[in-house]
């Protein structure tokens, strides 16, 4: 079994975490943060990433935040969806009884998007804290696993409880089957879950953390995506808001003072 180990403290303050022999990642791609930098409830471990990560091309100087929840019952392959995104690699058994939390930037369509993805530990974890959690995410990953037909259950009360919590907004959720490569063990069908993500206006993909890269990037880029079409269009409301408060205020002025007066150049005989 692969689990974590944390080694000395780096000059920074930061402490590297690095995963057993053969496979996992090492401190030069993730490290545990042990400086001041805020978790979203108490008990987060904090991993900040060493590198940045590259969807699209170039940058501006926009910035957007995701901040995506990974959600799902025991065993489901929660960590290793959630590390075979951000490092590209696999961990064939992960054990965890804290909440995690990554911190990455990435660039999509020239903008830099600053990351968090906070992957849960259902183990303990009290009402109250969840609905924290739920409070401070802007997007959702549910995973549940294609071989276990308990986890898919699951799958609807979670999205149900994220809508009513965020309700009057929507918020972007991805559905992901895993463990799709073990086909020979299979309980849940490819189309009960595409039918439940239809229902719930959600994203749907079936992936192997296992065997595979390019689906887990599709699942988590679709969340980019909408993360920040949300952002930008928030903007432009903003500064079209802005615009008309200048545009009001200056009628007002106007109105109270009159229009300002051009100063006229007199020639002098």
């Amino acid at each position: 079994m692969k689990t974590p180990s944390i080694e000395t403290p780096t000059p920074d303050g930061l402490t590297e975490i690095r995963f057993g022999e053969g496979g996992g990642y090492t401190g030069a791609d993730m490290r545990v943060m042990a400086g001041p930098r805020e978790s979203p409830c108490k008990g987060t471990l904090v991993v900040e990433s060493a590198q940045a990560h590259t969807l699209g091309h170039g940058m501006n100087q926009d910035v957007t935040d995701a901040r995506i929840m990974v959600l799902g019952a025991e065993s489901v392959g929660k960590s290793a969806v959630t590390v075979r995104f951000l490092t590209k690699r696999y961990i064939g058994e992960y054990e965890s009884n804290i909440d995690l939390l990554y911190r990455q930037t990435v660039v999509h369509n020239e903008v830099p998007v600053y990351m968090e993805v906070l992957d849960t530990c259902p183990k303990g974890e009290q009402l109250s804290e969840r609905d924290s959690h739920l409070r401070w995410a802007n997007a959702f990953v549910i995973v549940y696993s294609v071989c276990n037909r308990t986890t898919f259950k699951d799958v609807e009360t979670q999205v149900k409880h994220i809508q009513m919590t965020k309700s009057p907004c929507s918020v972007p959720i991805v559905i992901i089957g895993n463990k799709a490569d073990l086909e020979h063990r299979r309980e849940v069908m490819l189309d009960e879950g595409r039918d439940l993500a239809e229902e719930y206006g959600c994203y749907f993909f079936e992936v192997s953390a296992a065997d595979g890269y390019t689906e887990v990037r599709e699942a988590f880029l679709a969340l980019l995506k909408e993360v920040y079409e949300a952002t930008k269009n928030k903007l432009q409301v903003k500064r079209r808001r802005s615009s008309v408060t200048r545009n009001v205020a200056n009628k007002v002025m106007q109105a109270m003072f009159g229009s300002p007066r051009r100063s006229r150049k007199i020639s002098l005989p």
